[in-house]
């Protein structure tokens, strides 16, 4: 079957151009300004609508009432359906921290479940935790937390698919962990941690390449009787080796202070991710829990976003890729393709899937979204199929 997509306006990676976007099966085979010339089965008139990549999450802990931690094959299947009908068309399933037990146990349901799933990629997992600073636990529960230990973190990794770590580089053996990642070729993310500018600039020489969602648990400066220590947001700032991830939602990170990184970092340098929990697709004043259904603990959903049930604290995100994209665009004032560049090139290149995914190019995956100037999707195409 050969699609051909007719009048729409292409996003790039470095502009918007009107054309014509040709695939067959899986594949992308065709992009010009002008229409091929031979025969397609079927004709999709886009009328002036955005032809764009499909965006890549690689920080989603679970959507509509389902968490990866749940550790059943419904879970992936409902996370993967909810997040497709807003952009996602590749996905990171995310664990939080939990014992070991647990962190093996989604690692296996991941190798089970996730290749079942059509209605999106999941190309790999990222464990948030356990290995982070106390100080800036953030809503992970304190009593999985730990240091590094060798043993266990091999047999993390021995199950494959491990794509991305997050660790508090400050933690006793974290940076030996960093090595080992890096001879591993998995992603080793600051998060969670307490760390100074000079733990992380030593971090970087041990593999860390990311800081997890910028300016959300994070050591920043602090100042004692007048002398300033800097930490890891003024790193993450300085170091054009970190790249930073952002939940751009406008309440993890306002929209002001967004612009500002972005004008620091650029869009090689920075990642938008959901960091969605089950909460995302819920609304304000309904209640659920973070992590698994049996040991997780209640947060309640307030201005679009999970807060503690006292609401003194965040505990994590509602948001799907569309919300991010359209929070850039729109309430930053950067330019479209810019925004959707942060959810589709930079994470694949992080993550070194670009060669298949993450632009419209001829060879790569028909990973595909058709959306109108507000970001409302309106179709999803994953490897040819339209499955929205």
């Amino acid at each position: 079957m050969k699609t051909l997509f007719i009048n729409a306006k292409i996003v790039s990676t470095n502009s918007i151009f009107e054309g014509f976007v040709g695939i067959e099966n899986s594949k992308i085979i065709y992009v010009n300004k002008t229409k091929p010339t031979d025969s397609y089965d079927k004709i999709i008139d886009l009328k002036g609508k955005y032809l764009s990549p499909g965006f890549i999450d690689i920080h989603v802990h679970g959507g509509n009432n389902f968490d990866f931690m749940d550790a059943d094959e419904a879970s992936f299947k409902g996370i993967a359906d909810f997040h497709s009908l807003h952009g996602t068309t590749s996905m990171v399933a995310t664990s939080l921290s939990g014992a070991k037990e647990e962190i093996l146990q989604f690692l296996d349901n991941f190798n089970l479940y996730a290749p079942k799933v059509k209605s999106l990629n999941y190309l790999g997992v990222h464990l948030e935790g356990p290995y982070f600073s106390m100080k800036y636990k953030g809503a992970q529960d304190p009593k999985y937390i730990r240091n590094p230990q060798p043993e266990e973190y091999q047999e993390f990794v021995s199950k494959g698919n491990l794509k991305r770590m997050s660790i508090a580089p400050e933690t006793e053996g974290a940076m030996e962990l960093g090595d080992y990642l890096k001879s591993k070729g998995i992603v080793a993310s600051i998060g969670h941690s307490a760390a100074t500018f000079d733990i992380c600039e030593e971090a970087i020489k041990h593999g860390y390449t990311m800081l997890t969602h910028f300016y959300n648990a994070l050591s920043t400066l602090v100042k004692d009787k007048s002398y300033k220590t800097l930490g890891c947001i003024e790193a993450g700032l300085y170091f054009n080796e970190l790249t930073c991830e952002i939940i751009s939602d406008n309440r993890h990170v306002p929209n002001d202070l967004f612009k500002m990184v972005y004008k620091i970092k650029s869009k090689d340098r920075i990642i938008l991710c959901s960091d969605a929990l089950r909460a995302a697709g819920l609304k304000n004043g309904e209640k659920t829990i973070i992590g698994s259904k049996e040991k997780g603990n209640v947060v309640i959903i307030d201005d679009d976003i999970a807060k503690l049930e006292d609401l003194s604290a965040f505990a994590g995100s509602t948001a799907s890729g569309d919300r991010l994209v359209r929070t850039v665009y729109k309430g930053c004032n950067i330019p479209l393709q810019d925004a959707v560049y942060m959810m589709t090139v930079t994470p694949a290149k992080m993550i070194n899937v670009f060669d298949k995914k993450g632009s419209i190019e001829v060879g790569k995956d028909a990973d595909l979204i058709i959306f109108d100037d507000d970001v409302n999707v309106s179709s999803t195409y994953v490897m040819g199929e339209n499955i929205y």
